[in-house]
């Protein structure tokens, strides 16, 4: 890191224009035939809209053959494009995902000995040998419980059972081929070899390609939730009761733990006294061999290359999952040199993962923290959301968004695939800089100096290896020995534990017990892991500790450390019941009852850095807050988390000096007046609704006078309230979605009226075609080429839409790739060829003949091919949508309130509303101000006279001052409202609560759940706006 970027004038600079470098990347998703054209326009996007680059992201749709030899020309193509943009050309290492099956070629080229595996676990009173086998146990059980247990040496004769016993059958099973897997199986992600043949197929192919650029225009890759359990794909055996498997786990079990695996392997699925151990040691195991075999060697050949490696890991925010599927997730960042995380819906629920990427990035030194984010929101996600969900992570240590998706094209299914989209196919696209520019100025600052942690958390992930079984799923020897769901109470419980300490403005590092063990010391009275030191280490409730933990912790207690626990005291040692009264009965040892005695026994030790105290003198936990040391000034970042409420809350900075505010969204500084109490640097600030505030700290004199609470001080004077029905214009035509057909093949009776994709569905199923209304089957790029025996048949679909009033102007049909079908209306052909695109360039426009009063028909033909994708229709003109969904003249005015019954349902455009008002001439040193009422919008842009392009996107930057663009007199308010593309892409026929999941299935809704009225999203000023002077 160059030193004067970490001073006061070093990042001042690049706060005020952010490189490159720290600009978002979004998952650009390749989708569909690649056409290097098309992609140049997109990487033009990305830069005009203020991205730093790209992420070449293959995903469902995919056309062009994957690391073919024109995918890679595409590749070659665009990192060079992004070269001349001075942009970065980040890779993705998969084809879709999950990573390690190089697009199916690994378990191709290395057969059964790397594809995924699992021991099964049959529980039976008799069975007959086989070569699966690998061992069997005569056993007594009773219930969860097993009572006692001995191996056979023999099994070719075994007799029947009755009673409490029974035979435990353990059987190796390779991984069958699946769809999504590319026509084969996921790897063993246990075994080097697998890793080895997916550097060979995937990672040299692309330093073949591009490798020249490694370091530089191609900075580095990324890996996309690699895992372990990689049997479970695809996998429809309920039943069955298994755990990951790998051939050489027993030998590997045995050099690391000193006993055979087999000799309590089947406490793994009962309880008994020797549960806890196997358990344990069977999970450490395979976590490092997960390391050893899969991150460790991919990370070095990408430090051998001069390739940054980064990505994050399957289910790393569940304690559990991420046993399941990793053994452990912290142990892997250690070779990332950029960990990342996952972050899904539109939700700030979990924090558990960013602290876990995060505290190993502190630990090792590595400065980014990449969050692949905004995924799984839907199409309707604001940008007061995106700002809400990127503040949180921020605060918590994440610095680098990979936003989840830009689609290269929405043709079919692929508009489905975890909205919204982050490329010119979102209405809203002209706007996106706003926010990517807010979030490079963050970055810019909280990438540089030291973050200010002085509190360790132990990790608990050895407690939950003590504990985490397999239920056997035999239904009648069904059991719940696997403690699943008392381990997700557990999950839920220790995330409430990080967010109580978030909330306490106590920010922390998470010690992972294997990194403890590789990087953990004692320097003087403080713990050390790696590069961070910490003044206190609390134990959350924990069920056990490795064997060199509670070494490193007694030697810290014995330098005169303090260790704090909190919940439940761990009683063993490496799974094994120990005593552990070294540890607990040391003067050094505090037992905290509840959460309220533990922030007092660590205010006791550590005062607050940063103090966020409301109005009832507590900590205010919804802010949360990051410090960070820099050469020469000290940054603080706090963020209000709360969505429905602002704070007022007394701010106060450990140090002295001259505070200013950096605010993020406009790149404006100014002064803050504080004074000096008792070593800190207090003034009061007030914390809109999602609000956030960057504070510099620089070691001069301030101004030693409180700041009050709000920026305008005086009394309001009202000038205007704007609530009238206002005058307006549309930024693009109206719509009707068309999302009911009939069909026919042939001269066949047309079929009934039902869901356009129930229709492709149906017509498919008929013609012996592959599915295609949804994600998951085989990537297309491996069949569509295919000729297929129907291709070719006849085949029409019928919409029927009303119209009450012929619009005056040209209306137009938008249907994906027009071109390929012919158009008739009311009976008559349409001549005219597709002009033009709505939404996509895969969407194109044909313009209609006129139209008539009452029903009218519209017939779209062709020959029919197995890669056809057939979606809704949109009717797009001048025109509104009256209640009973029939073509009316449009309003003059709009009201306060929803556009969507006004006339506007399907609109996927902005509203510009226009609002008059008179202004008497100001007295000198007045100002006005403007107050933004609710609104529903993705983001606002105001416009006064003509003058202010001022952009509002999110509510904490309601309040506009206006006194530069008034006129004595008339005056021209004009607010740009920005819908999305939801009411007319949906999910249309379901009720959604907000942040709830949205995936494939969400958008063809079935059964009971299928709402037949049109569940819309409400866009528009709901509330009045109100002008008024100080």
């Amino acid at each position: 890191m160059n030193k004067t970027e970490s001073t006061h004038a070093g990042l001042l600079g690049k706060f005020a224009n952010p490189p490159a470098d720290r600009r978002s990347v979004p998952f650009w998703s390749w989708n569909g035939q690649l056409e290097q054209g098309e992609l140049n326009a997109q990487i033009e996007g990305f830069k005009e809209q203020g991205m730093g680059g790209f992420m070449m992201h293959v995903r469902e749709g995919l056309e062009t053959p994957y690391m073919g030899e024109d995918f890679m020309a595409r590749i070659k193509q665009s990192v060079a494009k992004a070269k001349e943009e001075g942009m970065y050309a980040w890779l993705y290492d998969e084809d879709r995902y999950s990573s390690g099956m190089g697009g199916g070629q690994v378990a191709r080229l290395g057969g059964d000995a790397v594809r995924a595996k699992a021991l099964s676990l049959d529980v039976c009173r008799a069975f007959g040998p086989d070569e699966s086998i690998q061992a069997v146990y005569r056993a007594r059980i009773r219930g969860d419980e097993l009572l006692d247990c001995a191996r056979l040496a023999d099994w070719t004769d075994c007799g029947q059972l009755a009673g409490e016993e029974a035979y435990l059958v353990l059987r190796r099973h390779v991984a069958p081929p699946n769809e999504w897997c590319h026509g084969d199986s996921y790897p063993d992600s246990l075994n080097p070899l697998s890793a080895a043949i997916f550097l060979e197929t995937t990672y040299e192919k692309y330093k073949e390609a591009v490798g020249e650029e490694f370091g530089r225009t191609v900075p580095g890759i990324f890996t996309d939730e690699p895992f372990f359990r990689g049997f479970q794909e695809r996998l429809n055996a309920p039943e069955m009761t298994w755990m990951t498997w790998t051939d050489a786990l027993p030998s590997t079990f045995a050099e690391k733990n000193g006993y055979e695996i087999w000799e309590t392997l089947p406490y793994f699925f009962y309880r008994g006294a020797p549960s806890s151990k196997i358990r344990h040691d069977y999970w450490k195991t395979v976590t490092e061999m997960f390391c050893d075999a899969y991150t460790k060697p991919i990370g070095d050949w990408c430090r051998d290359n001069g390739l940054a490696f980064a990505g994050h890991f399957c289910w790393e925010e569940d304690l559990v999952k991420a046993t399941l599927y990793n053994g452990a997730v912290m142990p892997h960042y250690r070779y990332l040199d950029v960990p990342g995380i996952d972050t899904l819906c539109e939700q700030t629920d979990e924090s558990l993962s960013v602290k876990e990427a995060s505290s190993v990035a502190n630990q090792y030194g590595k400065p980014i923290v990449m969050t692949e984010t905004y995924g799984v929101t839907g199409w309707d996600l604001t940008f007061e959301g995106r700002k809400w969900i990127g503040d949180w992570q921020y605060a918590l240590g994440v610095n680098a968004i990979t936003h989840h998706v830009a689609l290269y094209s929405l043709r079919g299914c692929r508009k489905r695939d975890y909205p919204p989209s982050f490329n010119y196919n979102a209405n809203w696209w002209p706007h996106n800089h706003v926010v990517e520019d807010y979030f490079a100025r963050l970055g810019s600052v909280l990438t540089e100096g030291r973050v200010v942690r002085d509190v360790l958390v132990v990790h608990p992930a050895t407690s939950v290896w003590a504990r985490l079984g397999q239920d056997v799923l035999a239904p009648e020897w069904r059991n719940r020995a696997g403690n699943a769901e008392a381990l997700a109470d557990y999950n839920r419980a220790f995330n409430d534990f990080v967010r109580l300490l978030l909330g306490e403005h106590y920010d922390f590092d998470l010690g992972d017990e294997l990194i403890l063990q590789e990087i953990g010391s004692v320097r003087g009275d403080r713990m050390q892991v790696g590069l961070a030191s910490y003044r206190v280490v609390v134990l959350p409730s924990l069920l056990n500790l490795l064997h060199p933990t509670c070494e490193l912790l007694l030697a810290y207690m014995n330098a005169g450390g303090i260790l704090l626990s909190y919940g439940d005291v761990p009683e063993m040692v490496d799974g094994a019941p120990s005593d552990l009264s070294a540890l607990t009965e040391h003067p050094g040892f505090r037992k905290a009852g509840c959460a309220e005695r533990l922030i007092e026994a660590i205010e006791r030790e550590l005062p607050r850095s940063v103090r966020l105290v409301g109005e009832d003198g507590r900590e205010a936990n919804r802010l949360l807050v990051m410090r960070r040391e820099m050469e020469d000034c000290t940054a603080v970042f706090v963020a209000n988390n709360d969505r429905e409420a602002g704070y007022d809350a007394e701010v106060g900075i450990q140090g002295s000096g001259r505070v200013e505010s950096w605010d993020a969204l406009t790149g404006e500084k100014t002064e803050v007046a504080a004074v000096s109490r008792d070593g800190y640097l207090v003034f009061r600030e007030r914390f809109g609704r999602t609000d956030s505030k960057l504070y510099l700290v620089v070691p001069e004199p301030g101004e030693a006078a409180f700041q009050a609470l709000t920026e305008e001080s005086g009394v309001q004077e009202p000038l205007a309230v704007l609530d009238a029905p206002a005058s307006f214009a549309r930024t693009a035509p109206n719509a009707l979605v068309l999302d009911r057909c009939q069909y026919r093949v042939r001269d066949e009776a047309w079929s009934g009226t039902m869901d356009v994709w129930r229709a492709q569905q149906a017509l498919r199923e008929r013609l012996g075609m592959r599915q295609i209304y949804a994600n998951g089957g085989l990537q297309r790029h491996f069949w569509i080429g295919e000729p297929h025996e129907n291709d070719g048949e006849p085949v029409a679909f019928r919409f029927v839409f009303a119209v009450k009033d012929v619009p005056a102007a040209e209306t137009f049909i938008a249907f994906e790739q027009a071109e390929r079908f012919r158009f008739r209306l009311n009976g008559d052909r349409i001549a005219e060829a597709p002009l033009g695109w709505y939404l996509d360039r895969c969407i194109s426009t044909v313009k209609l003949p006129a139209l008539i009063e009452g029903d009218n028909v519209l017939e779209i033909e062709c020959a029919y091919m197995h890669d056809m994708e057939i979606e809704d229709a949109f009717l797009i003109g001048d025109f509104s949508v009256d209640g009973e969904r029939r073509l009316a003249r449009e309003p003059g005015n709009l009201g306060l309130g929803d556009w969507c019954p006004q006339g506007y349902p399907h609109y996927c455009g902005s509203m510009i509303y226009r609002f008059d008002f008179d202004a008497a001439e100001s007295a000198a040193g007045r100002r006005t101000f403007l107050e933004m009422g609710s609104y529903e919008a993705i983001t606002l842009r105001l416009f006064v006279n003509g003058h202010g392009g001022k952009d509002i996107p999110w509510r904490a930057a309601g309040t506009v001052e206006l006194t530069e663009w008034l006129v004595p007199g008339a005056n021209r308010l004009e607010l740009e409202v920005v819908g999305s593309p939801r009411n007319a892409l949906g999910p249309l026929h379901v009720e959604r609560p907000d942040g709830a999941w949205l995936d494939w299935d969400s958008f063809h809704p079935q059964g009971p759940e299928r709402k037949e009225d049109y569940v819309l999203r409400p866009y528009g000023l709901t509330g009045e706006i109100r002008i008024y002077r100080l």
